[in-house]
Formats: C-alpha cells, structure tokens, sequence
C-alpha cells in the first residue's frame, strides 16, 4: 500500500497535513488499547443496523482505523465483501490482516486501502453499505 501525498488534497480541518498522517500512523500499533470512545460509538451504531433490513454485497469502511469494526458489521452481514478505507498506510495495513480461516470458507472477505477519503479510488455505487465511525465528525 502506497501512502496518500502529503499535500494532496488540503483540507480546511487539517492545515498540517504532515503531522496528521504522521500521528495517525504513529497511533496504530496502539490504537486498539485507547479507542474507548470509538467502541462505544461502533457498538451503538451496530445496535441501530439491526432495524435495517439489508445484505449488502460490499461494504466499506470508510475511515476504518485498525479495522475493528469489521467484526460487528460481519455479525450482521456475514458474506458482505468488507473493505475498510484509512488515510493512514499504518491503520490500513493492520485492518487488512488475513482473517481466520473459518470467515474465508463461509465467503467473506475483508481489504483495506489506504487512500484519502477526500479523493477515494473507488467506484461510483460500488458498495450497498458505507459505514464510518467518527471520521466524518
């Protein structure tokens, strides 16, 4: 996975674009350890999916951190095709690990890509769910 430039696309919220992507690839191999506010808010999102009536094929995650809501959204959406999108290479890298073995058998998938949610590489309605925790606030 290449990393988005730096400077690629400014934001009016991140006037140091740098010191972003670095902090972000700084956090991830902790990021699982003081996420509580991201597990409270997943949890109560999962909660509020159950009323919708809907097996989408795609997914993606848009801002996905280290993928961990992507056990949530396979509770409810076993065979949808997960793919979590990150600005940093760092929390993509580790949300695109292989999965158990088991999820692989039973159809599902799971990638990440590490790209900028501002400019995403991605087709236009090629996902049926788009789930993002804390990254559009």
């Amino acid at each position: 996975m290449n990393q988005p430039e730096a400077n690629a696309a400014p934001e009016p919220f991140f006037a140091e674009r740098r010191a972003q992507l670095r902090n972000f690839n700084r956090a991830a191999s902790s990021f699982g350890r003081g996420d509580a506010l991201h597990r409270e808010v997943a949890a109560r999102m999962h909660e509020r999916l159950g009323y919708i009536k809907l097996q989408p094929a795609r997914t993606l995650d848009l801002g996905c951190a280290i993928g961990s809501a992507g056990t949530g959204l396979r509770a409810l959406y076993p065979k949808t095709q997960l793919t979590g999108v990150d600005i940093a290479w760092q929390m993509a890298r580790l949300a695109g690990r292989p999965e158990a073995w088991f999820a692989r058998v039973r159809g599902a998938s799971r990638h990440a890509v590490c790209a900028d949610m501002a400019a995403l590489p991605l087709a236009h309605s090629s996902f049926g769910l788009v789930w993002s925790n804390l990254a559009l606030h």
